[in-house]
């Protein structure tokens, strides 16, 4: 195919990207245009390609946003009276950077505490990926699940 890869050429492995922000400034929770500009920024910078996006206020307060990407998806769902918000990212394949996604996202929010889960997705060389994941940045080991035939 003239300048296209065909489906098969790409790899099934991708990376997820969790993360429960807290302690969130009161009026930096509450600033809509804040929240989607740092997303919008990370996910230019992680060199992801967005496709579409959606978002849903809530009333009183309260923001989810989905950014479709050709990569796979983000989403944000903001809790403004518990001053917090729900993270994911998801992109396929080794093109882009996830967590690039929520370091600009956190870069706008300023203050705030995370925990963060990254998780390595899919197969590599033909091999489920058994490899590690991550909390909070430190490596914990994948759990075993008796039903995909691993042993611990």
């Amino acid at each position: 195919m003239l300048g296209r890869r065909a489906v098969t050429d790409f790899a099934f492995t991708g990376r997820h990207v969790i993360a429960d922000i807290y302690d969130i400034h009161a009026g930096v929770i509450e600033d809509e245009q804040l929240i989607l500009g740092g997303l919008v920024l990370g996910i230019a910078r992680s060199g992801a390609t967005v496709c579409g996006m959606q978002t849903k206020r809530f009333e009183p307060s309260g923001l989810t946003a989905i950014y479709l990407l050709s990569e796979s998806h983000v989403s944000v769902h903001t809790y403004p009276a518990q001053r917090s918000l729900f993270f994911d990212a998801f992109t396929c394949g080794d093109r882009c950077e996830p967590d690039t996604i929520m370091t600009e996202l956190v870069a706008a929010l300023g203050p705030c505490r995370q925990q963060v889960e990254i998780v390595p997705r899919g197969y590599l060389v033909g091999e489920p990926v058994i490899g590690e994941r991550r909390l909070l940045g430190r490596p914990q080991p994948a759990p075993s699940h008796p039903s995909r035939g691993r042993t611990p």
